[in-house]
């Protein structure tokens, strides 16, 4: 690791991008309540790669895979079984209302990857963003234009056979074409220092995306089921947006109250992109209206999962070693500001 990347990592990390995080996973619900050709046109465009980009964005170089590993269990593999534990009770005890119930049924959300829908459909994006940031743990040490070509054979797999490798157990095959995202992601973080005016640089990026969005037709974007858009022009427009957003994000200044609610809110994140398909599905079995249903996939998972962080469960359910590290940083960077 050369210093220049050891300078990087130790860059203290902005509240402006929690709550970037923050309107992303707004952005995921809104997308699963109201679903359909706007939808995909505007949000999926951009809004599960932007998850991928940062953490690429974050990246710390130079730690072990065995390390990656033992880290990346506690962040994503206990909320996973964590959750998939209380969702299958919930989707069983529901289900027993109207008879007998077989433990069958609860095979797709088991494999995983586009199988699991329902109340499981987010599970896909836990697993693959497990594979994708182990994968390039992997392969960080290699060459960037190794990093790139083996990025680009992940795409080239994926235009050609997506269902294929989105139907793999936990969506495993999906790993490799969203390493893309996540180099994309290390490659905007090692690359923004040497930006002038990173705001104005985001702000045009984003508008960018905006206008080829608007003025290029694009096949479906959908990563859950191995959809990347138009091969190449999907990916750029989600890089370009992604990028965007993060400059943009990074230079915004939040006030202190913002700030510490974007660092609470982006923290239990996890939880709310695990628990809120089972508002959405609990919802439309009774036909609730989609407003309704929005503002209850929004609400209640948030509200449990704040109320999870300060419980026992927290480090199963929510990662409680993440929410003191933050709150950590964000009061020395308090102190410091003073």
């Amino acid at each position: 690791m050369t210093k220049y990347e050891i300078s990087q990592e130790s860059t203290q990390r902005s509240p402006g991008l929690d709550a970037l995080r923050v309107v992303s996973i707004l952005a995921v619900i809104f997308g699963h309540v109201y679903t359909g050709p706007l939808t995909h046109q505007w949000i999926y465009a951009w809004h599960v790669p932007l998850f991928f980009m940062l953490a690429g964005y974050f990246w710390k170089s130079g730690r072990s895979w065995a390390r990656e590993l033992q880290n990346r269990s506690g962040t994503l593999l206990l909320p996973y079984v964590g959750w998939f534990i209380v969702v299958s009770a919930i989707f069983l005890s529901v289900g027993a209302l109207d008879g007998p119930v077989s433990l069958n049924s609860l095979l797709p959300g088991l494999w995983g990857g586009s199988h699991a829908q329902g109340p499981f459909g987010t599970f896909w994006f836990i697993s693959v963003f497990f594979f994708s940031v182990m994968l390039y743990r992997g392969v960080e040490r290699l060459p960037r234009i190794v990093q790139a070509f083996l990025a680009i054979a992940g795409l080239a797999l994926v235009y050609v056979n997506g269902e294929f490798l989105a139907g793999l157990p936990l969506g495993i095959g999906l790993a490799f074409p969203c390493l893309t995202f996540v180099l994309a992601g290390r490659i905007l973080r090692l690359a923004e220092p040497r930006l002038t005016h990173p705001v104005i640089s985001g702000v045009l990026l984003l508008f960018a995306a905006i206008l080829a969005i608007a003025f290029i037709p694009q096949d479906y974007v959908d990563l859950k089921n191995g959809l990347f858009g138009t091969p190449g022009i999907g990916v750029m427009i989600a890089v370009s947006a992604g990028a965007g957003m993060i400059l943009v994000a990074r230079g915004v200044s939040l006030g202190i109250h913002t700030a510490s609610l974007s660092v609470a809110l982006g923290t239990v994140g996890i939880a709310v992109v695990l628990a809120h398909p089972v508002v959405i599905w609990a919802f439309r079995t009774h036909e609730v209206m989609p407003k309704w249903t929005l503002l209850a996939a929004v609400l209640l998972p948030w509200s449990v999962a704040m109320l999870l962080r300060v419980s026992p469960l927290s480090v199963i359910l929510v990662d409680g070693r993440k929410v003191s590290s933050r709150y950590r940083n964000l009061a020395s960077s308090r102190t410091s500001a003073r």
